[in-house]
């Protein structure tokens, strides 16, 4: 089953109802994910060889499970592609085009998944252009970096976390 499968045979009020639930900080934006969840079910999907895989991840520095929305190649062709892939940026047409893994829809009702993966689409942005820009400043600053001597390049987790929260904010 596809994301487009799952998105063209549900109701949004089936997922609004557990948005609140599941990211209680999202009620606030449940118009933006509508828009998004709209704008999908108009969408011609572009399938890509991965499967988007829903799981939950317990956090080893203080034991919390947290869920993980993740790509997975079908067919790896290289020793990366042979692991989870970040895919928050990825093109909505993409997402579409993905087969939901077995393990995910073993675990997760549908409803749960949909919500799990548009909270993942949006994470920097409600739309496409959004999350362009938010690219784009990224690659801006790894470019940047480059003029800087190897030792200083170290990024740490909560510098990225503070540039996504930065970005955000300017949203």
């Amino acid at each position: 089953m596809k994301l487009e499968d799952l998105i063209q045979s549900t109701p949004w009020p089936n997922i609004s109802s557990l948005f609140s639930e599941i990211h209680p900080d999202a009620e606030e934006d449940i118009d933006g994910y509508r828009s998004v969840f709209e704008k999908l079910l108009t969408m011609e999907p572009e399938v890509l060889d991965m499967s988007i895989v829903v799981s939950k991840e317990e956090d080893p520095s203080d034991g919390e499970i947290h869920i993980d929305v993740s790509g997975l190649y079908n067919n790896p062709k290289s020793e990366e592609e042979h692991y989870s892939q970040a895919i928050e940026f990825t093109p909505w047409r993409h997402w579409l085009g993905m087969e939901i893994s077995q393990e995910s829809l073993n675990e997760f009702s549908e409803e749960e998944i949909l919500v799990h993966c548009l909270f993942e689409m949006t994470y920097v942005g409600f739309s496409e252009e959004d999350i362009q820009k938010t690219m784009d400043e990224i690659e801006k600053r790894r470019e940047a970096n480059k003029s800087v001597p190897a030792e200083d390049r170290l990024v740490s987790q909560a510098d990225i976390d503070e540039l996504l929260n930065n970005l955000n904010e300017d949203s």
